[in-house]
């Protein structure tokens, strides 16, 4: 983290419940509260703010893969996030499917706050995605994920 930009981090993972195979993408997309009013007017500065533009939109993305580990049938990813000092809150899910001849998205508003602390690495929880219920939840299994993280990259500790 550069301390001189203000940052901070925030960790966790992102498991994948019930999932289907045809979906070769799946998107979390979070940003920060000021932001994120500007994406729901659609305005900036006199001009139209395109909701996907990378600039103020940002997300997490999970391609078609077997994740970092598996737990009960879960296929299970780990995450972090390093941003600037702030309040943000992941808004949205988009899935991706692709069937070879049918291509389709579906999209999951959600609300999940979250802070970012100046120098600080904080754990969120175990973002659980049912694809086949479309449900969201947050779980806390920060003992497990201060195990994965460890194993898997030492330097970041929370």
């Amino acid at each position: 983290m550069n301390k001189s930009n203000k940052e901070g981090m925030i960790v966790g993972t992102i498991s994948l419940e019930n999932r289907k195979l045809i979906a070769t993408g799946h998107y979390f997309f979070y940003a920060n509260d000021s932001i994120r009013s500007l994406i729901r007017m659609k305005e900036y500065d006199g001009g139209m703010l395109k909701k996907n533009s990378t600039k103020y939109n940002y997300g997490l993305v999970i391609q078609n893969n077997n994740g970092d580990f598996r737990e009960d049938g879960k296929w299970i990813f780990l995450y972090n996030i390093k941003k600037k000092a702030g309040k943000y809150k992941f808004y949205e899910i988009e899935i991706f499917l692709n069937s070879g001849y049918v291509q389709s998205t579906l999209k999951m508003p959600i609300e999940i706050p979250f802070e970012i602390e100046e120098g600080k690495i904080k754990y969120l929880g175990e973002l659980n995605l049912n694809v086949k219920k479309g449900e969201i939840r947050l779980l806390d299994k920060i003992d497990r994920d201060r195990a994965k993280f460890k194993e898997l990259y030492p330097s970041i500790i929370f």
